[in-house]
């Protein structure tokens, strides 16, 4: 089965991509992102098979030690299904 690690944003940064797919759909440039219910996240992995239990382990040691990142988001691109990233 394919997993993947992804990390979610705040409200105000998912409110500001959610904003940034509309402009892109009203663009006529990607619908895609939209469409399928998408929630904006940032993909570290993905993979099959995935360790879960030892990625877990040591994602959540990395959390304890580890202050969030600080992202910047200064490009787009579309896969060739049509998805925008």
């Amino acid at each position: 089965m394919m997993r993947a690690i992804e990390l979610y944003f705040d409200s105000a940064a998912e409110e500001a991509v959610r904003h940034l797919w509309h402009q892109l759909a009203q663009a006529g440039i990607s619908d895609s992102i939209r469409s399928l219910g998408s929630v904006p996240h940032l993909s570290l992995a993905v993979a099959e098979p995935l360790p879960t239990a030892e990625v877990m382990a040591r994602l959540q040691k990395l959390t304890q030690t580890t202050k969030p990142p600080t992202i910047a988001l200064t490009h787009l691109g579309i896969f060739a299904s049509g998805v925008v990233f």
